[in-house]
């Protein structure tokens, strides 16, 4: 009985300890109108927050190479790129935390013709 106890306290410690590493942060990209529209605006990221994944959710666009470009980053996010070989995730790392600053960046879309499509909403780190 008592194995049982341990090894229940050690398991919810793992659970624990594998929330305070964090957790992705998810944003909704959607085409309406022509125009795209992201959800959250801003991406309010929290210290134990340490990925962004962005979502594509509209038929007929995918991201382009350059899917999501974080400006002046100076090495607080980074290793961005694609997520799978459908075009339809993108994913950035936040590599250090700095309280209450914000970070612009580009979401780059493609139509089903090549033609892109752009908009520049913010990431806020809490």
């Amino acid at each position: 009985m008592l194995n049982r106890w341990v090894l229940l306290a050690g398991l919810s410690l793992m659970a624990h300890a594998a929330m305070a590493q964090g957790a992705d942060r998810k944003v909704d990209v959607q085409v309406a109108a022509g125009a795209i529209k992201v959800a959250p605006d801003p991406v309010n990221m929290a210290r134990n927050q340490n990925r962004i994944e962005w979502t594509l959710n509209t038929d007929g666009y995918t991201f382009a190479a350059n899917g999501i470009v974080i400006k002046d980053a100076n090495g607080d996010y980074g290793d961005c790129g694609p997520i799978g070989n459908k075009g339809k995730k993108f994913a950035c790392k936040k590599l250090r935390h700095i309280d209450r600053k914000d970070f612009k960046y580009d979401v780059n879309l493609k139509d089903g013709q090549g033609q892109p499509l752009s908009l520049d909403p913010v990431i806020h780190n809490e």
